[in-house]
Protein backbone atom coordinates (compact mmCIF):
# COMPACT_ATOMS: atom_id res chain seq x y z
CA UNK A 1 0.00 0.00 0.00
CA UNK A 2 2.17 2.80 -1.33
CA UNK A 3 0.19 5.81 -0.03
CA UNK A 4 0.16 4.43 3.52
CA UNK A 5 3.89 3.65 3.38
CA UNK A 6 4.71 7.18 2.21
CA UNK A 7 2.45 8.69 4.88
CA UNK A 8 4.03 6.57 7.62
CA UNK A 9 7.53 7.52 6.55
CA UNK A 10 6.64 11.23 6.78
CA UNK A 11 5.19 10.94 10.28
CA UNK A 12 1.82 10.71 11.99
CA UNK A 13 0.57 14.17 10.96
CA UNK A 14 1.36 13.51 7.30
CA UNK A 15 -0.25 10.06 7.50
CA UNK A 16 -3.41 11.59 9.00
CA UNK A 17 -3.51 14.34 6.35
CA UNK A 18 -2.95 11.87 3.50
CA UNK A 19 -5.64 9.57 4.92
CA UNK A 20 -8.17 12.40 5.05
CA UNK A 21 -7.31 13.46 1.49
CA UNK A 22 -7.55 9.89 0.19
CA UNK A 23 -10.86 9.22 1.97
CA UNK A 24 -12.36 12.50 0.74
CA UNK A 25 -11.24 11.76 -2.80
CA UNK A 26 -12.55 8.19 -2.64
CA UNK A 27 -15.87 9.33 -1.19
CA UNK A 28 -16.30 11.96 -3.86
CA UNK A 29 -15.47 9.48 -6.61
CA UNK A 30 -17.83 6.85 -5.24
CA UNK A 31 -20.62 9.38 -4.79
CA UNK A 32 -20.48 10.64 -8.36
CA UNK A 33 -20.01 7.13 -9.76
CA UNK A 34 -22.94 5.63 -7.89
CA UNK A 35 -25.17 8.63 -8.54
CA UNK A 36 -24.58 8.66 -12.29
CA UNK A 37 -24.84 4.88 -12.54
CA UNK A 38 -28.07 4.78 -10.55
CA UNK A 39 -29.58 7.62 -12.59
CA UNK A 40 -28.59 5.95 -15.85
CA UNK A 41 -30.09 2.60 -14.93
CA UNK A 42 -33.09 3.75 -12.91
CA UNK A 43 -34.20 6.86 -14.79
CA UNK A 44 -32.54 7.32 -18.18
CA UNK A 45 -32.65 3.78 -19.57
CA UNK A 46 -36.33 3.25 -18.74
CA UNK A 47 -37.11 6.55 -20.46
CA UNK A 48 -35.11 5.45 -23.49
CA UNK A 49 -37.09 2.23 -23.46
CA UNK A 50 -40.21 4.43 -23.50
CA UNK A 51 -41.57 3.08 -20.26
CA UNK A 52 -43.81 5.30 -18.21
CA UNK A 53 -41.81 6.94 -15.44
CA UNK A 54 -44.53 6.17 -12.89
CA UNK A 55 -44.33 2.40 -13.47
CA UNK A 56 -40.76 2.06 -12.23
CA UNK A 57 -39.85 3.14 -8.68
CA UNK A 58 -36.63 4.86 -9.77
CA UNK A 59 -35.41 5.71 -6.24
CA UNK A 60 -35.63 2.08 -5.15
CA UNK A 61 -34.09 0.81 -8.38
CA UNK A 62 -31.27 3.36 -8.05
CA UNK A 63 -30.50 2.24 -4.50
CA UNK A 64 -30.51 -1.43 -5.53
CA UNK A 65 -28.19 -0.65 -8.45
CA UNK A 66 -25.77 1.10 -6.07
CA UNK A 67 -25.71 -1.86 -3.68
CA UNK A 68 -25.21 -4.40 -6.48
CA UNK A 69 -22.39 -2.45 -8.08
CA UNK A 70 -20.72 -1.78 -4.72
CA UNK A 71 -20.70 -5.52 -4.08
CA UNK A 72 -19.54 -6.46 -7.60
CA UNK A 73 -16.92 -3.72 -7.61
CA UNK A 74 -15.31 -5.10 -4.46
CA UNK A 75 -15.13 -8.72 -5.65
CA UNK A 76 -11.69 -8.24 -7.29
CA UNK A 77 -10.32 -7.09 -3.91
CA UNK A 78 -11.15 -10.52 -2.47
CA UNK A 79 -9.23 -12.12 -5.32
CA UNK A 80 -6.04 -10.46 -4.08
CA UNK A 81 -5.65 -7.71 -6.66
CA UNK A 82 -3.41 -4.72 -6.04
CA UNK A 83 -5.39 -1.99 -4.28
CA UNK A 84 -4.02 0.73 -6.57
CA UNK A 85 -4.56 -1.15 -9.83
CA UNK A 86 -8.03 0.20 -10.62
CA UNK A 87 -7.19 3.81 -9.86
CA UNK A 88 -3.85 3.76 -11.63
CA UNK A 89 -5.21 2.22 -14.82
CA UNK A 90 -8.21 4.57 -14.94
CA UNK A 91 -5.90 7.49 -14.19
CA UNK A 92 -3.70 6.47 -17.09
CA UNK A 93 -6.71 6.23 -19.38
CA UNK A 94 -7.70 9.83 -18.72
CA UNK A 95 -4.20 11.30 -18.97
CA UNK A 96 -5.17 12.67 -22.37
CA UNK A 97 -7.31 15.24 -20.56
CA UNK A 98 -4.25 16.71 -18.84
CA UNK A 99 -3.12 18.91 -21.78
CA UNK A 100 -6.71 20.06 -22.31
CA UNK A 101 -6.92 21.34 -18.73
CA UNK A 102 -3.30 22.46 -18.36
CA UNK A 103 -3.22 24.62 -21.48
CA UNK A 104 -6.80 25.91 -21.38
CA UNK A 105 -6.74 29.68 -21.44
CA UNK A 106 -3.04 29.81 -22.34
CA UNK A 107 -3.19 28.72 -25.93
CA UNK A 108 -5.49 28.32 -28.89
CA UNK A 109 -7.27 25.03 -29.29
CA UNK A 110 -9.24 22.99 -31.74
CA UNK A 111 -11.71 20.11 -31.34
CA UNK A 112 -9.05 17.93 -32.94
CA UNK A 113 -6.68 18.91 -30.14
CA UNK A 114 -9.09 17.44 -27.62
CA UNK A 115 -9.82 14.29 -29.58
CA UNK A 116 -6.22 13.45 -30.45
CA UNK A 117 -5.04 13.99 -26.90
CA UNK A 118 -7.96 12.24 -25.17
CA UNK A 119 -8.16 9.17 -27.41
CA UNK A 120 -4.39 8.71 -27.38
CA UNK A 121 -4.40 8.70 -23.58
CA UNK A 122 -7.35 6.32 -23.47
CA UNK A 123 -5.62 4.01 -25.94
CA UNK A 124 -2.41 3.98 -23.91
CA UNK A 125 -4.39 3.16 -20.77
CA UNK A 126 -6.11 0.26 -22.50
CA UNK A 127 -2.80 -1.00 -23.89
CA UNK A 128 -1.29 -0.83 -20.40
CA UNK A 129 -4.28 -2.68 -18.92
CA UNK A 130 -3.96 -5.55 -21.41
CA UNK A 131 -0.16 -5.65 -21.19
CA UNK A 132 0.68 -4.56 -24.73
CA UNK A 133 3.09 -1.73 -23.87
CA UNK A 134 6.70 -2.72 -24.63
CA UNK A 135 8.93 -3.22 -21.59
CA UNK A 136 11.29 -0.54 -22.93
CA UNK A 137 8.76 2.05 -21.74
CA UNK A 138 9.40 1.19 -18.08
CA UNK A 139 11.21 3.83 -16.02
CA UNK A 140 13.15 2.17 -13.22
CA UNK A 141 12.88 -1.35 -11.83
CA UNK A 142 10.06 -1.27 -9.27
CA UNK A 143 6.57 -2.69 -9.37
CA UNK A 144 5.24 0.55 -10.87
CA UNK A 145 8.06 1.14 -13.38
CA UNK A 146 5.82 0.41 -16.37
CA UNK A 147 3.04 2.59 -14.99
CA UNK A 148 5.47 5.47 -14.46
CA UNK A 149 6.87 5.07 -17.96
CA UNK A 150 3.49 4.93 -19.64
CA UNK A 151 2.30 7.99 -17.72
CA UNK A 152 5.48 10.01 -18.35
CA UNK A 153 5.84 9.15 -22.03
CA UNK A 154 2.07 9.14 -22.48
CA UNK A 155 1.75 12.65 -21.11
CA UNK A 156 4.39 13.85 -23.58
CA UNK A 157 2.66 12.04 -26.45
CA UNK A 158 -0.76 13.42 -25.47
CA UNK A 159 0.69 16.93 -25.25
CA UNK A 160 2.18 16.60 -28.74
CA UNK A 161 -1.18 15.30 -29.98
CA UNK A 162 -2.90 18.29 -28.36
CA UNK A 163 -0.69 20.80 -30.19
CA UNK A 164 -0.42 18.87 -33.49
CA UNK A 165 -3.63 20.24 -35.10
CA UNK A 166 -2.56 23.78 -34.23
CA UNK A 167 0.90 23.23 -35.69
CA UNK A 168 -0.53 21.74 -38.88
CA UNK A 169 -2.91 24.68 -39.25
CA UNK A 170 -0.08 27.13 -38.81
CA UNK A 171 2.10 25.27 -41.33
CA UNK A 172 -0.81 25.34 -43.80
CA UNK A 173 -0.94 29.12 -43.42
CA UNK A 174 -4.39 29.17 -41.85
CA UNK A 175 -5.15 31.38 -38.87
CA UNK A 176 -5.01 29.54 -35.57
CA UNK A 177 -8.09 30.72 -33.68
CA UNK A 178 -9.97 28.93 -30.97
CA UNK A 179 -12.74 26.98 -32.62
CA UNK A 180 -16.05 26.96 -30.85
CA UNK A 181 -15.03 29.73 -28.45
Amino acid sequence: NAPAAVGQSLGLAALFFMSVVMMTSAGSTLDSTFTSLAKSLAVDLPRLARRASDKLPSMRVGAVVMVIFAFLGNLPMFAGTDILKATTISGTMVMGLAPVFLFYGFTQWSPWSFHLSFWTGLGLGVLLAVGLIPSSWAIGDGAYAMLLGVNAYGFLICTVCFFLPLLLKRLAGKPVAAEGA
